[in-house]
């Protein structure tokens, strides 16, 4: 309505969410005192949820990751010897050296102290050659 004032004490209500617009809350005249802060009058806040376990982060194409289980399903290292040493095939790209050599790539062969082996086989890093 043209030409109507509103007096000291009447308020503008906010937008509603329908609109889809909202209003900054209004600052209380000097002398006003604000009313006090209570669990009802603050807007409820969602728990932060971790991702789940499987999810890809950001930016990060699936094909890009590689995978966390080992590529052989059998961990079993009954067919390592007990003394030695055995050349095992890596499942996994270890970075780094190993006695001053660097470790082979995915697919390579190394031979190893036979105790150590069964390690690498166990954890899924390595599998017996065919």
């Amino acid at each position: 309505m043209a030409g109507t004032r509103k007096s000291a004490g009447e308020q503008t209500p906010p937008e509603t969410p329908e609109s889809g617009e909202q209003t900054p809350p209004e600052t209380p005249e000097p002398g006003e005192q604000t009313p006090p802060v209570t669990p009802e009058s603050v807007a409820p806040v969602a728990p932060e949820v971790p991702p789940a376990p499987d999810a890809t982060p950001p930016g990060v194409a699936p094909g890009d990751i590689a995978p966390t289980t080992p590529a052989q399903p059998e961990r079993d290292t009954s067919d390592v010897p007990d003394e030695g040493h055995v050349e095992v095939v890596m499942l996994v790209g270890i970075t780094g050296t190993r006695n001053g050599e660097q470790w082979p790539a995915v697919g390579g062969t190394v031979a190893l102290p036979a105790d150590e082996a069964a390690q690498y086989i166990a954890n899924g890093y390595a599998r017996l050659p065919e």
